[in-house]
């Protein structure tokens, strides 16, 4: 029989693997917990890459976030005092019927050039809007198989060069001043209907024109903007009788103070045409018109009269004429006739620099104007102007 010192027993080797799984689970036990430990520790300081994914991720979309909540406005431009769109065309599905049934083709739309509402304005120089080539992102047709399909590629496109909208106050340009100074023969006639009065027009009108004007050498059409004037009218009598002593005198007539301003509200203009120097003018004016009123029969000697407040209307003024160059530049400009259906006198004493603060009745007409004036170009140059003109 061998001796049994030399081999150990069957329960001597159970006990030595049971320590052995029991020092295993122990340290397999210490390491989890160590590591759940440190994901806590790492996440709440932004260490570990399972916290920087989500906040990655969350940026990412907030970017996009923001650029889709950008505002985009139209691209406009200024031409003539007037804002106008600039237009493109894109390719576009359009759905069609035919035989009763729908299908979609690809047609070319026009639409309105759209950019950030911060710079939404075209550079405009010397009355012509500034392009440059780009690439831009924008449905392009492509063929897939045996159909055209649209889709989105960065190609190279023609957009304008774009600056920040004027906003209020001035800006500064290079441009020609101009100046009309109203002749004597400027009239306004008013037709009442039973009688016609002629009222004489003084005062100048001031503007500029984008860019240098050389009348010498003029090849395009000039777009002058007409900016601020006033045309002062001078006093005319409206009704006239003999009923102070027996002397023919106005009963009624225009203060001293009546005159039309240009309204810097709106757009003025003119456009001079290089081929037959023929001028056609928009003139919006604010027409403020103070009277006087007889006072009584007896004091005739002069005849004695009691002023009222102004009454204002916005008219617009659309005048056709041309360049006159008998003895200095000139111009020689006529209106239509248009019925001053709007136009109220005032019949309540009052200071004529006032507006009317009583009775005032409608009193309409029909106006008509005839303005002769010098024409002078100042020197080109660097202008101050109302921003947005």
């Amino acid at each position: 029989m061998p001796n049994r010192r030399h081999f150990p027993s069957w329960r001597s080797a159970l006990a030595v693997l049971i320590a052995s799984a029991l020092f295993l689970a122990t340290a397999i036990s210490m390491g989890g917990a160590a590591s759940a430990a440190s994901g806590p520790a790492s996440a709440a300081d932004g260490s570990g890459p399972s916290a920087q994914a989500p906040a990655q991720d969350a940026a990412k979309k907030k970017r996009r976030r923001a650029r889709r909540r950008v505002r985009r406005c139209a691209v406009t431009y200024t031409r003539l005092g007037r804002k106008h769109k600039i237009y493109v065309r894109r390719y576009a599905y359009r759905l069609i019927r035919r035989g009763g049934r729908r299908f979609r083709i690809i047609v070319r739309r026009r639409i309105a050039l759209k950019a950030p509402c911060a710079r939404s304005c075209a550079v405009v120089r010397a009355g012509r809007v500034r392009y440059r080539r780009t690439r831009k992102r924008i449905l392009v047709p492509r063929r897939r198989g045996n159909r055209l399909v649209l889709v989105r590629r960065r190609v190279r496109v023609r957009v304008p060069r774009l600056r920040r909208c004027p906003n209020g106050g001035t800006q500064t340009i290079l441009g020609t001043p101009i100046t009309i100074t109203l002749r004597d023969k400027s009239l306004g006639t008013l037709d009442f209907g039973a009688f016609v009065r002629e009222a004489p027009l003084t005062g100048t009108v001031r503007g500029y024109a984008e860019g240098r004007v050389d009348l010498s050498a003029l090849k395009d059409d000039v777009n002058f903007i007409l900016t601020r004037g006033r045309i002062n009218i001078g006093q005319t009598a409206v009704f006239i009788d003999d009923e102070c002593q027996g002397d023919v005198t106005a009963a009624i007539r225009t203060a001293p103070n009546a005159y039309a301003s240009v309204d810097q509200s709106k757009s003025s203009s003119a456009t001079l045409f290089a081929d037959t120097g023929r001028i056609r003018s928009i003139v919006r004016v604010l027409l403020r018109t103070p009277l006087e009123l007889r006072n009584g029969e007896e004091d005739c000697n002069p005849p004695g009269y009691i002023t009222t407040g102004y009454t204002q209307l916005p008219l617009r003024l659309d005048l056709a004429g041309k360049l006159t160059f008998a003895g200095n530049l000139g111009v020689d400009l006529k209106s239509g006739e248009q019925v001053l259906d709007g136009f109220d006198a005032c019949i309540a004493p009052g200071e004529p620099t006032l507006p009317c603060s009583g009775f005032a009745i409608p009193f309409p007409f029909t106006l008509s104007t005839h303005v002769v004036g010098a024409l002078e170009l100042g020197r080109f140059g660097r202008l101050t102007v109302p921003a947005g003109s």
